[in-house]
């Protein structure tokens, strides 16, 4: 028997028997999209369009994972009635540049997915670091956003995700409108 710790075994099997949550985290590039957007939509009703690889990308856990077709598309694996939540941040964590998901609609024929709803929940005991170790860390109430839906049936699905996009003002304290944009990702759930 080794005196080493090891690492506990994963296996990349979700548990089928029960209702899964799985989450899909969007990262947005903001920089990347300014920098091929200097004149961005101020209007949410007319927001401007975005290419899937112009700074987005998506990401599940692993036990879900399949394939990232390109970078602002993925496959996943669910089952019916799998909760998917949807969340966004920059590359910043929000810090500096923000993104806040304002719409997810689909657009195909083939409906993977049941109407998409906002959900906040705050946790009153969230960890952030405390200085100047970091650790252990400090507590305090975060709120949490998502979109959230629930698996309707197998396939793949074209959707419409829509984004507003908030940069630094001059004084670097607060995050302000730079625009409104939307990608169609294609979202294939086996």
């Amino acid at each position: 028997m080794s005196n080493t710790a090891q690492a506990p075994e994963h296996s990349r099997t979700a548990q089928r028997s029960v209702v899964n949550n799985i989450s899909v985290l969007t990262i947005v590039d903001v920089e990347q999209i300014k920098s091929l957007n200097p004149n961005p939509s101020q209007d949410p009703d007319k927001p401007q369009p975005i290419h899937y690889n112009q700074g987005v990308t998506m990401r599940c856990p692993y036990d879900h994972f399949v394939s990232e077709p390109g970078p602002g598309n993925i496959t996943f694996k669910a089952n019916l009635q799998d909760t998917v939540s949807f969340r966004a941040t920059t590359v910043s964590g929000n810090s500096e540049n923000a993104v806040i998901v304002y719409k997810i609609k689909g657009n195909d024929s083939v409906n993977v997915f049941n109407p998409f709803l906002t959900n906040t929940i705050t946790r009153t005991g969230s960890v952030v670091p405390s200085s100047p170790n970091s650790v252990p860390p400090l507590t305090t109430p975060l709120t949490f956003y998502s979109f959230d839906s629930k698996i309707k049936s197998k396939g793949t699905e074209v959707f419409t995700i829509y984004l507003a996009l908030y940069e630094l003002d001059a004084s670097g304290e607060n995050q302000v409108l730079y625009g409104y944009f939307y990608w169609d990702p294609t979202i294939q759930v086996q």
